[in-house]
């Protein structure tokens, strides 16, 4: 999108430039009618036919409901924001898994359309007055560039700036991407001023050669934007500033025919083409042998509803010739119609499918995120900087102490119920990937483990450091065994890496050991809940890697032929988890902590279910659902009455 958005702030920029060159002066009326002419009937469509598309390609426990949102967002202009904000969490799907997931530029463009053009009318304005208008003009807009691209570089080298390094709103933000827009702006006042080009034609391969690197050469993983953006970004200004001599090959060649229809059409193919790879990707499996002819297909489809839309959609209501308000009428009819068409089918799709009641549950059972994680208590932070009054429920009993990972944080909500039934006072502290051990397990590619690889090591120590000088109470320990068991995980060490899984284990036993130790022995009772079998692996198939079974990823379709709720004999999961289980029991023994097996519970008769009793039991492939957390309430309650 970088090299869209440097054409888009020249083109623009030259519409502005040209009116004020002719008139001396600016309709914004006139603009943004037309802009809104424009982009905003084919926008409408899309969004409204992806609405409806979605309640039947996506799931009711949260993909269709962000895509609803973005759809929202999308449509008052906002789309990047609303991505920002639902996106990146421990339980959200990957931003990738959202049909409306490529509407940010959009709304970043739109963002553009209604503040810049202000701007560079106030710009224009004083260099005129000053009597030096190109020059000032120019240096005014590059010192905008230079602050956006300079928050860019900063946030890069690491610098915390307020309200641009936190999440993913780097990536989102407008005032990052503001230097790549103000590049094309730049080139149209320079030209607009009789500015003459020189060497087009190797400007023109340069500018060929660098779009062309930036396309085959910078890999995903890389940061943006980032230093590297440049590349896209200058290879384009390149291109257009060659293309203002009309005999230079980049004129010739941006300005057929060919290439003109291209850019005509793009809008539309655009808006189409990421729903249908969505839609086709929830359909297929992405490891299967149709799985690209799926996609191929797909994005076929996309060409041709794009087509049908350009037709009969975008390019008459562009090009008809009414009366303004007729216009306006217009444009307010196609922003109301996906806001009513997604505020309905977010009510209503989970209850009138075939499978609604598997469809409400999704929505009441695994949408909500757990109790610990709403109230602020699993955070990365140590235990010294938390609001622990926030994670603290008031009883009048002896204090309880839940510690642990995500697996911890998914108990939560029944662990609260269980402490209000014991009328027991109850603190929580859980930290993602960090089992209760002074060990450094690291995730293999995590961008969080690479910027502090002691993160859990110091959350462990601060907790024993916590709980020393906490009121005598029990304290649960909670935590997954991924961290010895995958192969995504490593323990760091004074040694190195050590990724033996037997290896990883046994430091982990002792690790664990150690850290009851040190809780007994400074009064508290210790409860060591074990991990719940996963549906993160294909049994007996090791080649065939991780399955990440999820609820959130069934769509209704899926949910109609019963491909959502697998089941897994408690027999194949003792052959994968089997040395974890005896390694926890093993230490309660050793340390005489209380052990609670929970696979009786979650696994009746031997067979782990992930929906029964019309209810969902595991919220994604290794966590508890709410409702399923709930209903652990009393066997958790009874290990502390005993």
């Amino acid at each position: 999108m970088d090299i869209f958005f440097v054409i888009s702030g020249f083109v623009i920029s030259q519409l502005i430039l040209r009116e004020w060159e002719s008139t001396s002066s600016f309709s914004f009326k006139n603009f943004y009618r037309r802009r809104f002419k424009r982009l905003v009937p084919a926008l409408s469509l899309m969004t409204s036919v992806v609405a409806i598309a979605s309640a039947f390609f996506l799931s009711s426990g949260g993909s269709l409901q962000k895509s609803i949102y973005a759809g929202i967002g999308a449509t008052l202009f906002v789309a990047n924001f609303v991505l920002h904000f639902s996106t990146g969490g421990y339980f959200d799907l990957p931003a990738a898994s959202n049909p409306m997931l490529h509407t940010w530029s959009l709304s970043i463009e739109e963002q553009f359309y209604f503040f810049f053009p202000v701007l560079l009318v106030l710009i224009m304005s004083y260099a005129i007055h000053k009597k030096k208008s190109s020059r000032r003009a120019l240096l005014l807009v590059g010192a905008l560039a230079a602050i956006s691209l300079g928050t860019v570089l900063l946030a890069q080298l690491g610098f915390a700036i307020p309200g641009i390094t936190q999440g993913q709103i780097l990536f989102y933000s407008p005032i990052t991407r503001a230097w790549e827009f103000a590049a094309g702006t730049l080139i149209a006042i320079a030209l607009s001023q009789r500015f003459r080009v020189k060497r087009a034609a190797l400007l023109t391969y340069l500018g060929f050669a660098v779009v062309i690197y930036s396309l085959f050469f910078i890999k995903e993983g890389s940061a943006w934007p980032s230093a590297v953006t440049l590349a896209p970004v200058l290879g384009t200004a390149l291109l257009i500033l060659a293309g203002a001599d009309k005999e230079s090959p980049s004129h010739r060649f941006l300005g057929s025919k060919v290439m003109r229809s291209i850019g005509d059409f793009s809008y539309s193919w655009y808006l189409w083409h990421w729903p249908f790879i969505v839609f086709a990707r929830s359909l297929s499996d992405p490891k299967s042998a149709d799985s690209k002819i799926v996609l191929g297909f797909a994005v076929v489809a996309s060409f041709v509803v794009a087509a049908l839309s350009y037709k009969y959609v975008e390019n008459p209501l562009r090009l008809r010739k009414v009366s303004e308000k007729s216009d306006w009428r217009m444009i307010r009819a196609a922003i109301a119609l996906p806001l009513i068409v997604s505020v309905g089918v977010l009510l209503i799709a989970p209850h009138v499918t075939p499978t609604s009641s598997q469809s409400a549950a999704l929505a009441s059972d695994v949408t909500p995120e757990h109790l610990g994680r709403t109230h602020g208590c699993h955070v990365d932070t140590p235990l010294s900087q938390r609001a622990l009054p926030a994670c603290t429920w008031a009883g009048t009993g002896a204090p309880i102490y839940l510690i642990g990972d995500s697996q911890a944080d998914a108990l939560s909500d029944g662990v609260v119920l269980m402490a209000k039934e014991l009328d027991r006072p109850l603190t929580i502290a859980t930290a993602s990937n960090c089992p209760p051990m002074v060990l450094n397990f690291q995730l293999a590619g995590s961008a969080r483990d690479r910027s502090n690889p002691k993160r859990c090591a110091l959350f462990a120590q601060g907790a024993i450091k916590f709980l020393k000088s906490a009121v005598h109470g029990t304290v649960l320990l909670v935590m997954s065994d991924q961290y010895w068991r995958e192969s995504d995980f490593a323990l760091v060490g004074n040694g190195g890496r050590v990724s033996s899984a037997s290896a990883r284990t046994l430091a982990a036993g002792n690790a664990l050991t150690s850290f009851i130790s040190e809780i007994k022995l400074s009064g508290h009772q210790v409860v060591l809940i074990g991990t719940v079998p996963q549906f993160n692996y294909v049994v007996g198939k090791p080649e065939a890697g991780l399955i990440a079974w999820s609820p959130q990823t069934c769509s209704n379709i899926n949910l109609m032929a019963n491909k959502c709720n697998p089941t897994l004999k408690l027999s194949d999961a003792q052959r994968v988890q089997g040395a974890s289980w005896a390694m926890e029991a093993q230490v309660a023994t050793a340390t005489g902590a209380t052990f609670v097996d929970l696979r009786s519970e979650i696994c009746p008769a031997g067979t782990c279910q992930t929906f029964a009793k019309g209810h969902w039991i595991y919220r994604d492939a290794n966590h508890m659902s709410v409702w399923e957390s709930q209903a652990l309430a009393p066997v958790i309650a009874s290990a502390l009455k005993n």
